[in-house]
């Protein structure tokens, strides 16, 4: 049985749908085998269930977006990226 719900109210059927669900959360199946999410679980929601295990299944990609109000050509290097993304880089006069 395929039934679409958040990650969240995925992996909780995973763990213990009494305790670790948000009430009222009545959505059918209440106990599931297997889900899948694109959150990751914390260290002690896996200490609290050992046998829960996660593999990566599916890829997501990440793109810059920019507007900086007038026309010019933005050439970003993967140096550039990198620290954009990593938070060392947050803003820049044109």
């Amino acid at each position: 049985m395929y039934s679409p719900m958040t990650s969240h109210r995925s992996t909780c059927r995973l763990m213990d749908h009494a305790t670790v669900c948000h009430h009222p959360d009545e959505l059918e199946p209440k106990i599931v085998d297997f889900a899948g999410t694109d959150a990751v679980l914390e260290d002690s929601q896996y200490d609290a269930y050992p046998d829960l295990q996660l593999y990566p299944t599916v890829a997501g990609g990440v793109v810059p977006i920019y507007n900086l109000g007038f026309s010019v050509e933005l050439v970003l290097t993967p140096y550039m990226l990198s620290q954009i993304f990593r938070g060392f880089i947050t803003t820049w006069d044109a």
